[in-house]
């Protein structure tokens, strides 16, 4: 009865949280490994505090899921810059700076899928 009793005074209403994502070296190593080819595109087309919260998220910092799609999407947009410069680059480097921009694109994927995955089992939803 006492059980039945305090269940009945539980507070069901919703709550406004802001949450905070922390990544171990582990889970952003592919992403890490790939923004090295590509740090010369990412100084082209990202903003100063879009590289920071980058540093920060790929150094193992606490960061919020809109910066995780802020880095998502300026990592994408380094990878098409790449592509529309090649005429910039020498013959022979075209197919490594192609190759490149292809391991950010499926490194950012793999990446935005797990975060995904793991945002989905961190925030309950009912």
């Amino acid at each position: 009865m006492l059980l039945l009793k305090l269940a009945m005074n539980v507070q069901t209403s919703p709550i406004d949280a802001t949450v905070f994502y922390k990544h171990s070296p582990e889970e952003v190593a592919t992403l890490n490994a790939a923004t090295i080819p590509m740090a010369e595109h990412i100084k082209a087309v990202a903003l100063s505090f879009e590289r920071s919260k980058t540093n920060a998220i790929l150094g193992g910092e606490y960061f919020r899921a809109k910066d995780a799609a802020l880095m998502r999407v300026m990592l994408l947009r380094a990878a098409n810059h790449a592509r529309y410069h090649l005429d910039e680059f020498f013959p022979l480097m075209r197919k490594e700076v192609i190759s490149s921009a292809e391991a950010l694109e499926e490194a950012v994927l793999a990446y935005w899928q797990e975060f995904k995955r793991l945002q989905n089992e961190a925030i309950p939803t009912h």
